[in-house]
């Protein structure tokens, strides 16, 4: 890795790319990578299912100044609050990922139909929700979010430019708990410093 990083620094110098980052690289790759120069940004899966980042990655994307541009805000689809597996082809590949398999699957779909509780309250749609709390998060820079359609996209945009209320946060938080989607240690230290920051 220190040989692509060291040529990707390179290729900043010489004028030929703006920024220089990396995808799916843990705290020790990322280490190895600033030692040599700094890391620009940073391209991980982030979403209300997908949590994997929140205890050691964020906050160190955070201390080091490193831009991070979420993947996958959606989950794939789970996150729409229209995902119906019997759509999906034989050869899709979701059906090999954990998130789409039992008993995971039908646990991912009960918290999606609580965020969608949540989302009514605000006059949002479920998409909305789950885009504006990767969103909010102060260590994420943007998010790649995925459309076929054009009304995808307007559905999308609606995602931007608001915050959930700190109660609907807490809640979202505790129902992310009980459902094994956070580890109870780093969500409870880290609730306040989130609250506080305006995210959950």
């Amino acid at each position: 890795v220190e040989e692509s990083w060291e040529m990707m620094l390179k290729l900043k110098e010489q004028g030929k790319i703006r920024l220089a980052g990396v995808s799916n690289f843990n705290v020790r790759l990322l280490e190895k990578c600033e030692s040599i120069g700094h890391v620009d940004s940073l391209q991980p899966p982030y979403s209300l299912l997908d949590r994997r980042v929140d205890e050691e990655i964020l906050p160190w994307c955070l201390k080091n100044k490193t831009g991070v541009v979420a993947y996958s805000p959606l989950q794939n689809g789970l996150l729409t609050g229209k995902f119906n597996i019997s759509r999906l082809s034989a050869d899709d590949w979701r059906h090999k990922s954990p998130f789409f398999k039992e008993p995971e699957f039908s646990k991912n779909l009960k918290f999606v139909n609580e965020l969608k509780t949540i989302a009514d309250k605000y006059g949002k749609s479920l998409v909305h929700l789950a885009i504006a709390w990767v969103l909010m998060h102060p260590a994420i820079t943007s998010a790649i979010v995925g459309a076929r359609r054009a009304g995808q996209v307007d559905d999308m945009i609606g995602g931007d430019g608001w915050k959930l209320a700190l109660q609907e946060k807490q809640v979202i938080e505790k129902r992310a708990l009980d459902g094994g989607f956070i580890q109870a240690g780093a969500t409870l230290a880290g609730c306040d410093r989130q609250c506080k920051t305006g995210f959950p």
